[in-house]
């Protein structure tokens, strides 16, 4: 069980980032590409110590600046200074330090669950790979707000819960209640929340009784700095995908991202008669994908001769379920949400760079 939250490794984090960061300084004396390391580095950094487990004090900041300690020495408005490159050191730092905090329990058939993977290297990985996500391209500080859409059984919360702090707050939600059960058993951190939506999945949850496609999210407008749903628009269909991007909006703080994977189809993949798509992903077996256009920019995963295809189970319609990349950019687009960057996935051959599938950052 994980149970404790961020600041059980924010020291050990702190000091790593005090030997390796660079801030942009609007003072000349300290040049933006300036390295410092040590105490100097966490003079510049304003680096409050954290309090102690004897005293409960710390060493007070300089005069002028909050005496509460922020993780890894950061307040609010410096992130507005950092560049992409501060934000990357910080997430491989992050990354590096919790991965050597989590213990290594696995449960193969809770993993299953979530996406498939019963390997236990490749659950950890995944998470910790979204963790560098959140915080690199979600700008996500430890101290923010974030939602989990799909959160499964925990696999990004686990990482999560190491870095989010108190002060901060983290929502998911799902539609399987032994996932739900599962988090709020593994995951003990007073700022976590866990909720079981019982929204209807034709493969998923077909008992379902909330539509997908007109459920307003249960949380108050502008509340979160970064949302993200990994591998959850690769199952819904344009409707409910729709109604996602809307609600990710509407719940997005000015300026906050959202980080969403998804299946996009190459520009060059259709290649049969009845809108089928040539043979996509890695080999030939169930990390290889075809596709069958059904219209406006939307694909369900098929066999060759373009029937219905699941990799896990019976599934009378497809799925997963693919977007053309323009198709999935209009609809953020109508839904007001601002596209900063998009990333191809290794799913259909390419590098391994930006995790398994294709990922789009959007900005509210």
């Amino acid at each position: 069980m994980v149970k404790k939250g961020g600041l059980m490794m924010l020291d050990v984090l702190r000091r790593r980032l005090a030997r390796n960061f660079t801030r942009p300084r609007p003072c000349s004396v300290h040049a933006e590409s300036q390295k410092t390391d040590g105490a100097a580095a966490e003079a510049q950094l304003g680096v409050a110590p954290l309090p102690t487990a004897a005293s409960g004090t710390g060493t007070a900041k300089p005069e002028g600046k909050s005496t509460d300690p922020k993780p890894i020495g950061l307040l609010p408005v410096d992130l507005a200074d950092l560049s992409n490159e501060n934000f990357d050191l910080i997430a491989k730092t992050v990354s590096s330090v919790v991965r050597r905090a989590i213990p290594r329990k696995f449960d193969q058939r809770m993993a299953a669950l979530a996406g498939g993977d019963t390997d236990a290297n490749r659950f950890f990985y995944v998470g910790l790979e979204w963790l560098e996500f959140l915080i690199r391209y979600g700008r996500l500080p430890p101290w923010g707000k974030v939602l989990d859409i799909g959160c499964g059984t925990g696999r990004m919360a686990v990482p999560l819960s190491y870095y989010i702090t108190h002060e901060g707050e983290y929502y998911g939600f799902d539609v399987l209640q032994e996932s739900i059960d599962h988090c709020k058993r593994e995951i003990e951190h007073p700022a976590f929340h866990f909720d079981r939506i019982d929204l209807s999945h034709h493969l998923y949850n077909q008992p379902g009784v909330i539509r997908s496609d007109t459920y307003d999210f249960p949380y108050p407008d502008e509340l979160f700095d970064a949302t993200f749903a990994a591998s959850v628009f690769t199952h819904l269909d344009v409707p409910t995908a729709s109604n996602y991007l809307r609600q990710i909006r509407r719940t997005l703080r000015r300026g906050g991202r959202a980080i969403l994977s998804f299946h996009a189809i190459p520009a060059d993949a259709l290649c049969g008669e009845g809108g089928l798509t040539r043979l996509l992903g890695v080999g030939q077996g169930e990390w290889a994908y075809r596709f069958r256009n059904r219209g406006n920019g939307y694909y369900t995963h098929c066999d060759e001769y373009g029937a219905p295809k699941n990799h896990y189970l019976s599934d009378p319609i497809g799925d997963p379920v693919a977007y053309e990349i323009d198709t999935f950019i209009r609809l953020c687009t109508e839904a007001n949400l601002k596209v900063i960057e998009s990333f191809p996935g290794a799913w259909r051959g390419e590098s391994y760079r930006f995790g398994w599938q294709d990922m789009v950052i959007l900005e509210r």
